[in-house]
């Protein structure tokens, strides 16, 4: 998710000219105020414009006062040479769009992200609900859903490469009783370090599948 800032009705003129090497400019003395305050990773776009018709957007990165500190050229412009007096204004620029989170494309989220209401999510999808035929081809590490072939949650641990379940069937109520396991495994895998492993046989290994009992650690089967 982008750190972008906005403000409203930001816009200033060139102290002093620049050239189209120049990583830093300077706006009117008092007008910096009007533009986002920056800090981290946190930017803003900016429209440098001429009475000409010239136009250049950049990134402004930092912001001390007045002065900018600059990525030249941006969403498809090329950077060049300004004169004082020359506009500097914050207008909305396809970039600004382009970096948004959008409701019909995959998203990646590099900050915790707070959700309120319902979210709905399709099949193959994190949540779920998905099928044992039928689950994400390409899973991620953590991904988690509902598998309603096995009627259970379960998650992909990415380590060992397989899906691990939450428990199984439970009783005539709300009470756990039974926890059910496969017979046959299908997947190769590793029991995670210090931990033990127990299973119900009879328990058959497919061929060409391994698991793997680190040192101190048991798998039982009862």
């Amino acid at each position: 998710m982008p750190n972008m800032s906005f403000a409203n009705n930001a816009a200033s003129l060139l102290a002093s000219g620049i050239n189209a090497s120049a990583t830093s400019l300077t706006v009117t003395a008092g007008s910096g105020v009007l533009f986002p305050v920056l800090s981290g990773s946190k930017y803003f776009y900016c429209t440098l414009a001429n009475t000409s018709g010239a136009l250049e957007i950049i990134k402004v990165t930092a912001r001390s006062s007045d002065t900018f500190t600059m990525i030249r050229g941006q969403d498809g412009t090329t950077a060049q040479s300004w004169n004082a007096n020359d506009k500097v204004e914050l207008r909305l620029v396809a970039a600004n769009l382009n970096d948004l989170v959008k409701a019909d494309e995959q998203n990646t989220f590099t900050q915790p992200q707070t959700f309120n209401g319902l979210s709905t999510h399709v099949v193959g999808s994190v949540g779920g609900p998905w099928t044992t035929a039928g689950r994400p081809t390409s899973p991620t590490a953590g991904q988690t859903g509902y598998n309603s072939t096995l009627n259970r949650v379960e998650t992909w641990n990415a380590t060992s490469n397989a899906w691990v379940s939450s428990g199984g069937a439970t009783g005539g109520g709300s009470d756990d009783v039974f926890y059910e396991n496969s017979k046959t495994v299908t997947t190769s895998y590793t029991i995670s370090t210090n931990k033990c492993a127990m299973s119900t046989g009879p328990i058959t290994i497919a061929s060409g599948k391994t698991v793997t009992i680190p040192s101190g650690s048991r798998w039982v089967i009862l």
